[in-house]
This record gives C-alpha cells, structure tokens and sequence, in this order.
C-alpha cells in the first residue's frame, strides 16, 4: 500500500507516525519520519512510503485500523496532533473461492453494510471524544460519552435484530461460521459497553475492533456465499442429469459427523452450567469469608484447570469458537483471581471472580446459540437427503413406466431400486438417532422428528419400495411405476416433515431472556433513580431517554419471539412522557416493565421445563426493590397459579 502524506507546522515537525491494530490486538506504531538532530526542523513535510504488508501474514476477513500521528517541535512539551481513522480490511480473493470445492450453500442476501458504517463512525467519534476531552466543557464531554454509550447499545441490538432477522428467513439454518461471527459481534460490543458506562473510552476501541472485525469477516462471508452462488448456477447449465446424483455416502459421513458434533455440544453445555454453578458458589463464600483464602485459591485454581479443559475440547469444533473464546476471557480472569486470594485480598479476587462467572454466562449462552444453529443444520441436511431420495426415485419411477423387456434392464432397475431402499432405511435411521440426540435439549423438536417419522412409516413408504422391486423382479413394469411413483410422494412429504420440525427450535437462547431481564432491572433502577432527580424536565427528560432504550430492547424480543404482549408494551413506552409528574411517569413505567418481565420469565420457565433444566435464580439477581415480586413470580410458576 503506497502512504501518500502531507503534513505541515507553523515551528517545525517533530515526528510522523502510523499507529495501526490488526483485527482488534494491540497497537502497534510504525515511523515514518523523525527530524534529524541538530538541523532546522521541517516545516512542511512530504512522506512517500510504501507500506508492505508481508510481515504481518494477513488473511481473508482481517481488519487494519489505523490513524496518523504528527509531532511538532514545541518545548517542553511537543503538541501531538491526527488524522483521521482510517480502515484496511482484506477482502476474499475471487480465485481461491473458485479453487474452493465447497459449497458455500444458500446465499446470504442480507445487507450489512449499515451496521460496518455505523460501527466505523462510533469508533472515529470515540477517537474524538479522546482527543477533545482536555479541550470541551465537563459538561459537553458527559453528553458526548452518553451519546456514544447509546448509539453503541442501539448497535448491539440491531446487531442482535439482524441476525435473529437472518435466522428467521433461513428457518435457523444459517452454517457455520456466521452464527458464530454475530455472537462474537455482540459480545464485544457488550464488552465495549460495560468500559463506556465507566467513561473508559480509551479501554473501549479494542472491543469495538474486534466487533467490527467481525462485521468485516460477516461480510466477506456473504459475499463468497453470493460468488460461489453464481459460479455453482453456471457451472449447472447444460451438464448432463446424471451429475446430479447425490453422493450419499458423503451426506451420510456429514450426517455422522454433524451428530457426533451436537453430541460434544451437549456434554460441554452441561459441563458449562456446572462450571458457573461451582464459580458462582465460590464467588458467594469468598463474600461471605466463609473459607480460608489458601482454599478458596485452591478452588478457583481447579476450575481454571476445568475450565481450560472444556475449552481446549471445545476447539475441534468450529460452531463453538466464540464459547472458547469467552472460556479464555472467564480463565483469565479465574487466574488473576487465584493470584489474588493467594495474597489473601478478598475484595480483588472477588471481583475478578465475578467477571468469571460472566464470561462463563457469556459462554453458556454462546453455546446455546451454536447448538441451536447446528441442531437446525442436522435437520436440513437430513430433510434434503429426504428431498434427493424423492427426486431419485421418481426418476426410477420414469424409467420403469418406458424399460424394455429385457432381463438385464430389469435386473439394473431392481438393484438400483433395492439400493434406493436401503439408503431410505438408512435415512429412518438417522432421523431417529437425531430425534433420540435432540430429546433433552429440544423435546418439541424430538418429538415432531418421531411424528414424521411414524407418519412415513404408517403410509408405507417401505413397503411400496419393497412391493416396486418384487414387481421389477417380475417384469410387471406399470406396477413397479406406480409404488415408485407413491415412494417419491411419500419421500418428498418426509422431506417437508422434516423441514418443519426445525422451525420449533427455539429462536432465542435461555441465555439471551436472561439478560433481557438482567437489562430490564437496569432500566427499573435507572427510572427509580431518574425520579428522584429535583429538575421535574431533567427527570422527565432521562426517563424518556430509559424507557426508549427499553421499547428498542423489547422490539427486538417481539420480533423473535413472536409475540404481541411484548410488541404492545414496547409501543407503550414509545409514548411521549409529556408534562406528567415525574412521579406518574415512574409507577407507569415500573407498570410496564413488571408486564415484560412476566412474559420474559415465562419464556424462560417454559424453555427450562422443556430443557429439563433448574433455573438458578442467582445467575441474575434482581435489584433488592424487586427481589421479593420477582421471587414470587417464581413461586407462582411453580405452583401453576
């Protein structure tokens, strides 16, 4: 890449340099010119350079973030000055897609372009805000880090929106590594939020490149899906129809694979929520100093141990990437608490264990949301070789109805029927070792695999494979026609069957409801604390701003979910606070926000009771106001009231 600079000073310019991060690491600087000692400093500067990119073993996705730096020569302190943040990103090389034997599957239509413009413009704003902080009012610099704290929220959801968007129009069969790469997405940005809420604006940029890194890698993932797309359409035209039989040993391999990769899935889900039960446990008797800190460092240490473990486990499966990379973040921080309580300082390992149990949640729900997409992956799969078993048969179904009366066209015909016959079995088979996988985590799903595949069997779709071959023995040709042709219908109904039953996946993870509900007490809080403010407009004026925040959140639920209760109360905080009582406004608001919370927890009850799973209510402890209503609503739940 040739820099062209210009840079110009009044006095003279100290130093040029280009400070530059790789996806989101850490910064790195690179000299560009610096005057020579002893001589008349430059006041104008003219800097050609070519910057080559060798050393630093770029690959498709990656995303250079750099700004420029000039120094003048002024004593004692040089005055430091920028440019503008500008992006590198590394874009898929249309020949290595080309030589790429893979099918890049469906092709991704969706648009992202918005979001990679809004991120870029919250990353040069955050610049702004760190270089202007010295020079603008107290006042002006609060509102501008609230202005970005809100924007970076709003992203989040939208990021969030978009992939739920996707996964809808998609039936939740996205592949690997989108669901993956918007997870990663969202986490960063939950990261960058958590440092903005703190004002650690500097501390934000990292999370924010990486977020944005993500973004890029989402983009390049939909592009090769469009090109490979294209040059698959091509490639079909004219080719003989007998390319167009499937390889099933190679789907049935997949097939294989894929439930021996959900089977891992589960067992490191389990294993996830017993890791965040036994930190959560620690994290409660370090509190209450209810150990001694030598054995207090000797648990933390053994879950880092158990910890680095799953996740090294974890690492063979690419729908899992971004849960390790939440179990390197809870292990980081399962360290620095170990060295911590080593020294006998509570209060540090305290907090560096419930930044542990974060990334753990963050992980759980991670997982959740792989699991998910791969479950409705194994469901497609098999609803297509479902499909191309149809297509076969009624194919066999056409050739019989025209066979020549010789004995070795029958003979052909029967052994392909008789192979189509197995391979029917074989799929039988794999759906109910899918349905048998799926039975704890999906029940809804396992069940609705069992009902097509009992349905199948009961309007006899072996026996009429069964009864076309006898007749293919016997010669009777409009017979053997007339079963293959039923086989094919009954194959392709198996097909939508199958198809169908990924549509009662679950669209969100119980994860995601439980930060919802995490983030609906903050909002209670925020309201509380806004009402109490002694400026009814400036209470009015922050309540509005909270209570649109939360209509945003829960629009997006609504839309998952599907649900009209939560679209009905997002509009309800879309209307104006007007000239009300700051008072009013915060019962009515309060109103709302139990209502949501209620439906939430349903959602949460219910995905629990399918999941067989118990509900610790300490992964997310209610503000101490609403503690008590929310372990009531609890005990409703429970006793069916």
């Amino acid at each position: 890449l040739l820099l062209d600079i210009l840079a110009r000073d009044d006095f003279g310019l100290l130093d040029l340099v280009l400070q530059y991060s790789l996806s989101g690491a850490d910064r790195q600087a690179r000299l560009l010119y610096a005057a020579p000692e002893n001589q008349p400093a430059e006041k104008e500067l003219e800097v050609s350079q070519r910057w080559d990119f060798a050393g630093l073993e770029l690959q498709d996705g990656d995303l250079l973030t750099c700004v420029l730096l000039v120094r003048d020569n002024r004593q004692p302190t040089p005055q430091t000055t920028r440019s503008d943040l500008f992006f590198i990103t590394v874009r898929p090389d249309r020949d290595s897609i080309e030589s790429d034997g893979q099918s890049g599957g469906q092709e991704k239509k969706a648009d992202i372009s918005d979001l990679l413009a809004e991120a870029k413009r919250l990353l040069r704003f955050s610049w702004d805000i760190l270089s202007t902080a010295t020079l603008v009012p107290p006042a002006e610099l609060q509102q501008q880090q609230f202005a970005l704290l809100r924007d970076l929220k709003e992203l989040e959801l939208e990021v969030r929106r978009r992939f739920n968007q996707l996964q809808t129009e998609a039936k939740g069969m996205i592949a690997e590594p989108l669901p993956s790469l918007f997870a990663a997405a969202g986490q960063q940005y939950l990261a960058a939020i958590a440092l903005a809420e703190r004002q650690l604006i500097e501390e934000s940029l990292q999370p924010q490149e990486r977020a944005l890194t993500a973004l890029v890698r989402i983009e390049n993932e939909m592009l090769k899906n469009s090109m490979r797309s294209k040059q698959s359409g091509q490639g079909g035209e004219g080719e003989p129809a007998e390319q167009e039989q499937p390889q099933h040993s190679d789907d049935q391999q997949q097939s294989q694979q894929q439930r021996q990769a959900l089977q891992q899935m589960q067992e490191a889900l389990d294993e996830l929520r017993l890791l965040a039960a036994r930190q959560q446990q620690l994290n409660r008797d370090s509190a209450a100093a209810s150990a001694l800190p030598a054995a207090l460092a000797e648990r933390q240490d053994g879950l880092t141990a158990d910890s680095e473990s799953l996740r090294q486990r974890l690492a063979d499966l690419p729908e899992a990437k971004s849960t390790g990379a939440s179990l390197a973040a809870a292990g980081q921080e399962m360290r620095r608490g170990t060295a911590a309580l080593q020294r006998s300082d509570l209060r540090t390992g305290a907090i560096h264990g419930q930044r542990a149990h974060n990334h753990l949640l963050e992980s759980l729900r991670n997982l959740e949301n792989a699991l998910r997409t791969a479950s409705a992956n194994q469901i497609a799969r098999l609803s297509d070789q479902a499909a191309g078993l149809a297509e076969q048969q009624r194919r066999e179904s056409e050739n019989s109805a025209s066979l020549p009366d010789q004995p070795a066209a029958s003979q052909e015909a029967r052994e392909r029927q008789r192979q189509l016959r197995e391979q029917t079995g074989q799929l039988r088979q794999e759906v109910a070792e899918t349905s048998a996988l799926l039975e704890n985590d999906f029940p809804e799903v396992a069940q609705s695999l069992r009902t097509a595949l009992g349905q199948v069997d009961q309007r006899g779709l072996q026996n009429s494979q069964t009864r076309a071959q006898n007749a293919l023995l016997y010669k009777r040709f409009e017979a053997a026609a007339k079963e293959q042709r039923d086989a094919a219908n009954l194959l392709q109904s198996f097909a939508q069957d199958l198809s169908d039953s990924a549509g009662k996946l679950p669209p969100i993870s119980s994860e995601d409801l439980r930060q919802m509900l995490e983030q609906l007490q903050r909002h209670a809080e925020e309201i509380q604390s806004a009402g109490q403010q002694s400026s009814q407009e400036r209470a009015r004026e922050r309540m509005q701003q909270v209570r649109d925040n939360a209509s945003k959140m829960l629009q997006n639920a609504a839309e998952v979910l599907q649900d009209p209760r939560l679209q009905q109360i997002s509009d309800s905080l879309q209307v104006p606070v007007g000239e009300s009582a700051s008072s009013e406004v915060t019962q009515r608001t309060q109103s709302l926000f139990q209502a949501a919370s209620e439906v939430l927890l349903q959602y949460l009850a219910r995905y629990d009771l399918l999941n067989r799973q118990k509900f610790s209510r300490q992964n997310i402890p209610p503000p101490k106001k609403y503690k008590r209503q929310v372990q009531e609503y609890f005990k409703e739940l429970g006793t069916g009231e």
